[in-house]
């Protein structure tokens, strides 16, 4: 059994990919596995941390993961992984989704489409409710999408989103999406246009530059 750090030194998202790694590491050839199967490859440390679930709840609503059954003994699967690309080779997405705050960078990340989501919705951020919520919590995104103007705008998104991705060559198209902090809306909507266009048929990486 290796011998891992201290968890409480770990970020968020270095978190995520220790246990999405654990994971990998005890799926069946189905990709599904179940809470039981990682405790065997869990140290002592890690079995008493809170943030296992937390972490497979974010795995499950980053839809890297999906629930097969609930109960008593859920049983998870791996969604399909994207391939890895040799040394050298071009990345192996079609399109990269990006959300950012224009708090840290006010003209955006380099892109080919930048846009900021600030108008689409009102700052969940400081309602009590949400507390210290992130756009990755299912809560966060269903106050998020359930704004007005976010069905018309993810529509018009998406079409704009495919008619670039349909163009792009051995780089990824990178759109990027801000709001003001970062961690709420734009991850929501980011996230939510992965989806989109992963269901559409394209290889897709979110990735969220100011989450944590």
């Amino acid at each position: 059994m290796t011998d891992l750090p201290d968890p409480t030194d770990f970020t968020d998202q270095d978190r995520r990919e220790r246990v999405l790694a654990h994971v990998r590491s005890v799926a069946d050839v189905d990709g599904c596995f179940t809470l039981a199967d990682l405790y065997p490859v869990l140290d002592q440390v890690d079995r008493g941390c809170p943030w296992l679930l937390q972490q497979i709840r974010r795995l499950v609503e980053s839809r890297t993961v999906e629930k097969v059954t609930a109960g008593p003994r859920t049983v998870y699967r791996l969604c399909a992984p994207l391939p890895s690309a040799p040394a050298g080779a071009a990345d192996p997405v079609d399109v990269v989704v990006s959300s950012f705050g224009y708090r840290y960078l006010p003209d955006g990340p380099s892109a080919q489409l930048v846009l900021d989501v600030r108008p689409v919705a009102l700052d969940p951020g400081p309602l009590p409710e949400f507390g210290e919520r992130s756009g990755l919590d299912e809560q966060m995104r269903v106050h998020v999408l359930s704004s007005s103007p976010c069905a018309g705008f993810l529509l018009h998104l998406e079409g704009l989103a495919l008619g670039l991705a349909s163009g792009h060559g051995r780089a990824p198209v990178r759109i990027a999406l801000g709001s003001g902090a970062g961690r709420h809306r734009s991850v929501v909507l980011a996230e939510e246009l992965a989806f989109r266009l992963t269901r559409a048929g394209y290889r897709v990486r979110a990735e969220h530059l100011h989450l944590e």
